[in-house]
């Protein structure tokens, strides 16, 4: 297995595809598509091993090191559980595992299409000197904000025991949910990375855009207070991505609005992923 240093900037992968890189100018097609899926998939142990180097070197040097992914994940929501529980007239026990389930929902979807965007430039020094398949610094990013998902997961997990919430059979219905939303995320992380290599002013557009969604999404704060205006949130994609997610694990079965806005999402943005990459994959390298 290809080995990572961690004070070299470099890859070091088979001595085979150490050379320089020349990217062919003609038309790719879908079976260039999912070759380069296939190889990406295929390098796992690599791009599985440079995830974890990236939390790592988050906090290198500190003492807690990666502690610190649930450290401030339990501050940011228990500071935010107890202004708005106050300000919205909540109870804090109800509205805790509310807050600390969407929070820890938005942040991966958040980070991987956030990540996604600025992908191929940041990578460009290896996507220059080293073959290597697009794909596998999708692969990278969506791996190294699953991590700081589970991470943060114990958080959600230690409120959950405070409040001695006891696992129910419902809860199940958040796995096939959850991997639902990675799927969506893996195809919507290529996307932007796409769009945003071929416009880097899209780059800004993307993060500006999820910093708007934010807001507009009810991560803490819930849809029924809008009222007769709820119906809104129906044409908030990622509102439904976090329902079919959190409300199983507060209990609550999402709608089947829920399910279909999802699967449909998620279809429409693999398609497009499709097209735009086999129209892209010989010019990124141009494009960078």
């Amino acid at each position: 297995m290809p080995t990572v240093s961690e004070s070299n900037a470099s890859l070091t992968v088979e001595s085979n595809l150490q050379k320089q890189i020349v990217y062919s100018s003609g038309p790719s097609t879908f079976q260039d598509v999912l070759s380069d899926i296939k190889d990406g998939l295929s390098r796992t142990p690599l791009w599985a091993q440079f995830a974890t180097r990236d939390l790592r070197g988050r906090f290198s040097g500190a003492a807690l090191g990666s502690l610190w992914f649930i450290i401030m994940h339990l501050l940011i929501v228990s500071g935010l559980a107890v202004m708005y529980s106050k300000i919205l007239g909540t109870d804090l026990r109800e509205y805790l595992p509310y807050v600390a389930v969407g929070l820890t929902v938005w942040n991966i979807i958040n980070g991987i299409i956030s990540d996604g965007a600025g992908v191929f430039p940041a990578n460009q020094v290896y996507l220059k000197q080293v073959k290597l398949p697009f794909s596998f610094f999708i692969f990278r990013i969506n791996l190294k904000h699953l991590l700081i998902f589970f991470y943060q997961c114990t958080v959600v997990i230690g409120m959950y025991a405070l409040l001695k919430m006891g696992p129910h059979m419902i809860m199940l219905l958040a796995i096939p949910g959850f991997m639902l939303l990675l799927l969506f995320l893996l195809s919507a992380s290529l996307l932007a990375g796409i769009v945003a290599t071929r416009s880097r002013d899209m780059n800004g557009l993307i993060q500006s855009a999820l910093r708007f969604a934010f807001f507009l999404t009810p991560i803490f704060w819930d849809a029924r207070r809008l009222g007769e205006y709820a119906f809104l949130m129906n044409f908030n994609p990622f509102y439904h991505f976090l329902e079919i997610v959190r409300a199983p694990l507060l209990g609550n079965y999402p709608t089947a609005v829920n399910y279909y806005a999802c699967i449909g999402m998620t279809a429409i943005t693999i398609v497009l992923t499709l097209f735009a990459f086999k129209y892209s994959m010989k010019k990124l390298a141009y494009w960078i």
